[in-house]
């Protein structure tokens, strides 16, 4: 066994200290009253300790490895079987053995992530004596490889969230006396936030955020392709062109999966400061300077893929020198209540204030709201500062 490789994917299920989740919990409850016992857990295992992911009657969440009866238990195929640890050599002396909870039976099955690297086990114990039948052996093994599709699950969203994140622009080479930052946070390993900027032919800035009804992989899957025709369209000089091309291209998938898109698509043209755009239902997008109110960019439109024969006409602002256009998703307003419904924007034009470097503040304003809302929905923000 290659133990580096062992560790690594022990590691990147991210699960080491993870707070407790029915997945598993579900699993260790069930193993506990199949086999009558008073132990029954879900262990990880890694270089220094065994980590309790899920369980019932562990003295703590946490041992360390040269104690931890599933440390060795990962070293093997089959399922390791304790039957009276005070006449095994290997176990007789160990403090769980001589202390709490005085394991006298011990029963473990590896659990393994979706490569195939033992990361942990299953594990039922007793304070007794006692003796594992066939039969018994069998479902424990069964209960195990219930663990392991969890486990194969866990990383193919982590997987999931690594292309996601792969699919979002990279830095962009913004025109003199500009600077630009976003970051999209989804609420769980994936989300249906998205964002797109460019330099189209003409030199002008192509900014979009939208958000897809739903949350998981469902609207990742959507926020992926729309993301991907909104960035074809950026190549289209005209915005209403631009944004009526996206949202044909879409629209057949949205309405056979009865969902929608808000979405604000901007132009910015950098010599001027004129900014063009259209607001599909999403009204989260502000223009603002270093004091007082924001212009908030509304056109009151539908979402994409609801009315798709409406027309739909841009509406105009600037940026001038010492100005920011500020675009966000409603999960960022988690972490900044509106105290004027009419000005929702107004605490997070504030925050954003508080840093010069338009980077900090998009950090702010995600972390922010991740902490506020315990990410119960995506975080996204654009944010585009044209110096003084």
């Amino acid at each position: 066994m290659d133990e580096t490789a062992r560790l690594d994917a022990v590691r990147a299920l991210g699960l080491l200290d993870a707070p407790r989740s029915e997945r598993y919990e579900r699993i260790a409850r069930m193993a506990r009253r199949l086999f009558g016992v008073p132990i029954a857990a879900v262990n990880l295992v890694d270089d220094e300790r065994q980590f309790t992911l899920a369980g019932y009657g562990l003295p703590s969440r946490n041992t360390p490895a040269p104690d931890a009866f599933c440390a060795h238990t990962i070293r093997r195929e089959e399922t390791m079987v304790v039957t009276d640890t005070s006449s095994d050599d290997r176990f007789r002396n160990n403090p769980l053995v001589l202390g709490e909870p005085h394991i006298r039976f011990y029963a473990g099955v590896p659990v393994h992530d979706g490569g195939g690297h033992p990361v942990g086990a299953l594990c039922i114990i007793d304070d007794q004596p006692r003796e594992l039948s066939e039969q018994e052996r069998l479902m424990l093994r069964e209960l195990a490889a219930w663990v392991d599709r969890e486990l194969a699950t866990e990383k193919s969203m982590l997987d999931a969230r690594d292309v996601q994140q792969g699919l979002f622009p990279g830095p962009l080479a913004v025109p003199a006396g500009y600077r630009l930052a976003g970051r999209c946070e989804p609420a769980a390993d994936v989300g249906g936030d998205f964002f797109d900027w460019a330099l189209g032919d003409a030199g002008d800035l192509h900014l979009a955020v939208g958000d897809v009804m739903g949350k998981g992989l469902g609207a990742a899957l959507l926020a992926a392709e729309v993301r991907s025709v909104v960035s074809a369209a950026a190549g289209v000089h005209d915005l209403e062109a631009a944004f009526s091309q996206a949202a044909h291209a879409v629209q057949a998938d949205l309405e056979a999966t009865s969902s929608f898109v808000t979405m604000l698509m901007v132009r910015v043209t950098p010599a001027t400061g004129e900014v063009r755009f259209l607001d599909a239902g999403h009204g989260l997008g502000v223009v603002f300077g270093a004091s007082g109110p924001g212009r908030p960019l509304r056109t009151e439109d539908p979402p994409v893929g609801l009315w798709p024969e409406r027309s739909r006409d841009a509406g105009s602002e600037a940026i001038g020198p010492g100005e920011s256009l500020l675009i966000v998703s409603d999960g960022v307003l988690e972490g900044f209540p509106a105290e004027d419904e009419d000005d929702p924007l107004g605490p997070l034009v504030r925050a954003c204030r508080e840093h010069r470097d338009p980077a900090d503040a998009v950090e702010a304003l995600v972390e922010s709201a991740a902490a506020a809302g315990h990410r119960r929905d995506d975080a996204t923000v654009v944010l585009l500062s044209r110096e003084a």
